[in-house]
């Protein structure tokens, strides 16, 4: 009886709960005069930051204290309409109908000669931008982001692998929502550009132990700005050097309810290839702000080949409560297109501002490198919260991906739909003999993976032909790999050798907080002399079979190593190392290979050096080495267990390195490498990266030589330039005493360069220029290079080709010039 009675006062409880929760709830439908229903309306309370906009069918719902209000309805291209409401202890239903807006302007006619009047209104934005900028020193508002991404006519399979339901988003024509998420989040801001975010609650449809990654610094574009970030720089239409990019045209004009003139212009790119935007913006003339946008950026103007198009509409409002000089962003659209391959996908996020507080007393030191903490439990909110909070109505197919995602969740994180889905993934085929081999068993969260030896199959002069042949075992303690541990093994075989090499290896990692990592390997390898193996085996196989020469320096090495690295401070990673090794020279067996019906030797497997007194030959040696990386304020996002870096490239990274050798082998190394990515705005990117480093004891051994990576062929990955010399010998001025210092340098135009040229701008080719230099004190004079490319060459996403003129000068005062072919893998 006890029981019984509890469950009634329960459910009483809970009754009288929602009739609470929505006492105060005024919702209905939006149309136009033709019964059209009009999409994401602006709808907020008079004077005040508080409101939120209708969904994609014109459906919209607002929680409100019980009173009086005026509630605006606002929508570009119609007349604003304010209705009064009185809310009581019931919802209040209204359904409104918007009226086109009757424009002052709908056609300008400009005589020959004449300027075009949006160019006075655009000179006034341009005069007001910093202003507008800066107006606001801090502000604090309640963020609201729905992301919606839908997937249209999918494949079955692509490239052999079968795509599934893509998480039971897809209908039987294969296409519906592949991604639903809502987060909530307060958003603080500080002049000039700090930013810190609290994510409070946060959903993903058909997960739930997932996390939101709507973040909202990442959909807050600011137009006041001279530039924005789409992976490329581009210029916004009221920039300080607009006028260099965009053409402007007054649309038409009218009256908001508050008898302030609008002004609507047409931006229009001079160059539809560059990095500009076109679409529309709407000016508040007289106070010179943005009253909203409905922009757009193409592949054209980004670089993106996935990127069809996409929408950025925003809507700003003035509130008599925060002054009337402070235009706020309250709503903002972000909508896109892709295509990758024969997937097409579009999306939509949508985003509320309100709730603003402006030029708050912020607590000394409140703004950290911490940007965005998404709170332990902001995933575990119940759906009557969020029927509570949120300020966009669900439409009946995202209420539908709800309920159908978080019902499969159940069944799909379950053992027996688990098996089912390994058994039919771990079935073997014949394109595994190209892409490798899984066996999976996901309810204990392990896989077991092997890699084909199609893929080692080599030619070196020491093993002649050569197979290898991998295993992996991985354990996974959870979904987010925040602590596994795995074991890894590897044999290699030469067939002019007598003997296999193998190696076995294990990793545990303890956490993505810290990302502290243990590893230990050991066995028998052949090791290139420079261990950051300047040239790829399959390289050098070809130059050796069609050559034919060598340029695989490599030697014997038995050895057990360890290592541990972890995150010691926010910005500061230590990698530390021990190694144990015994080394031996290996000679050739492949003594020479035909070349035009004649034999011609191979030169010894031994590296060319200028230091007549390096030693080759048998050694032991116990080696340390210790490498602390840090970047200065690195900004960072924090999940629950773990911790995302943000790499905002706004201060070098350094790294400084203390290598020691011990035993047989008595030596001492410093080195201190910086990195640092500059932007220069819509010109590219300039990246610079130097070392310097100091023997205060040399070692004997060539082995322990300080070696620089070089290239004597014409192949090469753009991805590694930054770090190479393109015509360096592998080995010739590799010190072991004493001082050395190189440096690089190199700038990614984009398509900067070529976008102003009729017909090649189409192509969407990138400029690239580079240079390095190379100083030992055993140089009569240092060595130099500098390079200038074409790269992004390719068809649709497939731009791996870069081609460049290289020139160098080596130490004895030549230039050489060449090419060289890179494949960005």
């Amino acid at each position: 009886m006890f029981n019984k009675i509890k469950f009634l006062k329960t459910a009483i409880f809970i009754l009288l709960f929602q009739n609470i929760a929505l006492s105060n709830t005024i919702s209905g439908r939006i149309t136009d005069t033709k019964k059209e229903l009009l999409s994401f309306v602006t709808i907020y309370v008079k004077n005040t930051t508080i409101g939120t906009t209708s969904n994609s069918m014109g459906e919209y719902s607002l929680d409100l204290p019980k009173g009086e209000y005026d509630l605006v309805f606002q929508y570009v291209g119609y007349k604003t309409k304010v209705e009064h409401i009185s809310l009581q202890i019931k919802p209040l239903h209204l359904d409104i109908s918007l009226v086109e807006e009757d424009l002052l302007l709908s056609e300008v006619t400009v005589k020959a000669n004449a300027e075009d009047p949006a160019y006075r209104i655009i000179r006034n934005m341009i005069k007001q931008r910093k202003i507008r900028l800066k107006a606001v020193t801090n502000s604090e508002c309640d963020v609201y982001i729905k992301g919606n991404q839908k997937i249209k006519n999918a494949p079955d399979k692509i490239m052999g692998r079968d795509l599934g339901d893509l998480g039971g988003g897809l209908d039987s024509s294969r296409s519906g929502i592949v991604y639903l998420s809502e987060s909530v989040s307060k958003l603080y801001f500080e002049q000039p550009d700090h930013f810190k975010e609290i994510m409070i609650s946060s959903k993903v449809a058909g997960n739930d132990n997932g996390f939101s990654f709507n973040q909202a610094q990442a959909v807050n574009f600011n137009f006041y700005q001279n530039e924005l970030d789409f992976q490329t720089k581009l210029v916004s239409p009221i920039a300080d050097d607009a006028l260099l990019f965009y053409r402007y045209e007054l649309i038409s004009s009218f009256r908001d309810k508050d008898g302030r003139l609008i002004s609507k212009l047409k931006v229009k790119p001079k160059n539809e290839y560059g990095p500009v935007f076109g679409g529309f913006i709407y000016v508040v003339e007289d106070e010179w702000a943005i009253y909203s946008t409905d922009l757009y950026v193409t592949k054209s103007a980004t670089g993106l080949e996935v990127l069809d198009t996409l929408h950025i509409k925003q809507t700003h409002l003035s509130f008599d409560a925060v002054g009337a000089k402070n235009w706020l962003l309250f709503q903002q659209i972000i909508s896109f297109n892709i295509k990758v391959l024969k997937i097409e996908t579009g999306g939509v996020f949508t985003a509320v501002f309100s709730h603003y507080k402006l030029n708050q007393s912020l607590p000394k030191g409140f703004f950290t490198p911490e940007i965005l903490k998404v709170e332990k439990e902001a995933n575990e909110k119940t759906p009557a919260y969020w029927d509570s909070i949120r300020p966009i109505p669900l439409t009946i197919e995202e209420s539908r991906d709800y309920y159908r995602k978080d019902s499969l969740k159940v069944i799909r994180t379950g053992k027996h739909y688990l098996d089912s889905m390994d058994a039919r993934r771990n079935k073997f085929g014949v394109l595994n003999l190209l892409l490798g081999y899984t066996y999976r068993n996901s309810f204990k969260k392990q896989a077991f993976s092997l890699e084909t030896p199609l893929n080692t199959v080599q030619f070196n002069t020491v093993q002649g032909w050569r197979v290898g042949l991998g295993v992996h075992f991985r354990q996974n303690y959870d979904d987010y790999r925040i602590r596994w541990w795995e074991i890894r093994a590897t044999l290699d075989r030469g067939f002019a050798e007598l003997r296999p090499r193998c190696t076995l290896g294990a990793t545990y990692h303890f956490n993505r907080t810290n990302n502290s990592e243990i590893n230990i390997r050991g066995g028998e390898i052949l090791q290139q002399y420079n261990a950051e193996n300047p040239i790829s085996e399959a390289v050098n196989s070809i130059y050796t079979l069609y050559e034919p020469i060598n340029y695989l320096k490599t030697y014997q090495k038995q050895f057990v190593k360890t290592s541990y690295e972890q995150e010691i401070w926010n910005g500061g990673f230590l990698t530390a190392e021990a190694e144990f090794a015994h080394r031996k020279v290996v000679e050739n067996r492949v003594l020479s290979l035909s070349k035009d019906g004649k034999d011609v030797p191979m030169p010894a497997n031994l590296p060319e050096t200028a230091d007549a007194y390096a030693l080759f030959g048998e050694s032991h040696n116990l080696r340390f080495s210790a490498t602390l990386r840090i970047k200065f304020d690195q900004s960072f996002i924090m999940y629950p267990e773990r911790k995302i870096i943000v790499d905002d490239g706004k201060y070098p990274t350094i790294y400084v390195r203390y290598t020691g050798g011990y035993a047989a082998n008595d030596y001492h190394q410093l080195a201190v490498k910086t990195t640092y990515d500059v932007p220069t705005g819509v010109v590219g990117t300039s990246q610079f990266n130097l070392e310097g480093g100091y023997f205060l004891k040399s070692p004997l051994y060539f082995y322990d030589y300080q070696h620089f990576n070089g290239n004597q062929t014409i192949l090469g990955n753009p991805n590694n330039y930054l770090n190479n010399f393109l015509q360096l010998p592998y080995y010739r001025y590799s010190v072991g005493s004493n001082w050395y210092a190189h440096a690089h340098y190199e700038h990614n135009f984009g398509t900067f360069l070529f976008n102003k040229l009729p017909l090649i701008k189409k192509l969407q080719f990138t400029a690239h220029i580079g240079a390095n230099a190379l100083l030992t004190p055993a140089m009569p004079q240092p060595y130099y290079g500098v390079n200038a490319g074409i790269g992004n060459i390719g068809w649709g996403i497939i731009r791996l080709l870069r081609v460049d003129y290289t020139l160098s000068r080596n130490t004895e005062g030549l230039w050489q010039p060449g090419f060289m072919i890179g494949l960005a893998l």
